[in-house]
């Protein structure tokens, strides 16, 4: 993508591509910038809000999936399972008709709360499993101290969790920054950067400017790697957290 990107747009659908541009042009960068801003802080502003408000709803439910015991909590293990097997493009209808009434299409909040209820199925079976690795034992310490269930959680084994709301937080932001379904269908002028790329293609290939969806797309896949690259660590040890016993 990015040899692409500096390219012009003859040589980008060159039939004999070559690795080295010639001649070498920047034209595609300053061309994304002025058409890809509005849309870059829009998707930026969605990514990070689902993946907040993912973690925060998910903490509590992951703890209770892992900790306590309650009326239907196998049926909800289910349930949560069941979401995940379900493609998203058969809800597509439904949320676009719920949504229009709600009055929350092109909104930031819209897409917040779509990504937001994809990204829990998995969060919670994330954080319940990460939850059982933490040993009991700490809670019961916490308890003889004269903390309650809520002081214990927030006190002791949050911090201890933090690997792993590091993956949910990254999986849910990954979700909402990747997707074309829901931004394509929940948004009109509001665009996320892959709507809006997709709209930059036109019915004839050679109309179509490549080096600047090439460069789009290089800019597209940065944030999520830097973020990648700064919290592989902590991605790694959530991933791995609870895999195995002792």
């Amino acid at each position: 993508m990015f040899v692409t990107s500096l390219k012009t747009g003859g040589d980008a659908i060159s039939k004999d591509p070559s690795w080295i541009p010639d001649p070498l042009t920047f034209d595609a960068y300053p061309w994304v910038a002025q058409n890809l801003a509005g849309s870059f802080e829009f998707t930026f502003v969605v990514s990070v809000g689902s993946s907040f408000l993912t973690v925060f709803l998910t903490i509590f439910g992951g703890y209770a999936m892992a900790r306590l015991n309650f009326p239907g909590k196998k049926a909800l293990s289910i349930a949560y399972l069941a979401g995940m097997m379900f493609p998203p493009i058969l809800i597509g209808v439904p949320v676009y008709v719920l949504f229009a009434r709600l009055q929350l299409i092109d909104t930031f909040f819209g897409l917040i709360l779509v990504y937001t209820s994809t990204s829990i199925p998995f969060s919670i079976w994330l954080l319940r499993g990460f939850f059982k690795s933490i040993p009991p034992s700490l809670d019961e310490a916490a308890l003889v101290d004269g903390c309650n269930r809520i002081d214990a959680f927030f006190r002791v084994i949050l911090p201890l969790s933090l690997p792993g709301l590091v993956v949910s937080a990254l999986f849910s932001f990954l979700m909402a920054w990747n997707d074309t379904l829901f931004a394509l269908i929940l948004t009109n002028e509001n665009m996320t950067v892959s709507v809006k790329m997709l709209f930059w293609i036109t019915g004839w290939y050679r109309s179509t400017f490549w080096p600047g969806i090439m460069a789009g797309g290089f800019l597209a896949i940065l944030p999520p790697v830097v973020i990648f690259v700064v919290l592989q660590r902590r991605f790694i040890q959530g991933m791995t957290a609870g895999a195995v016993k002792g």
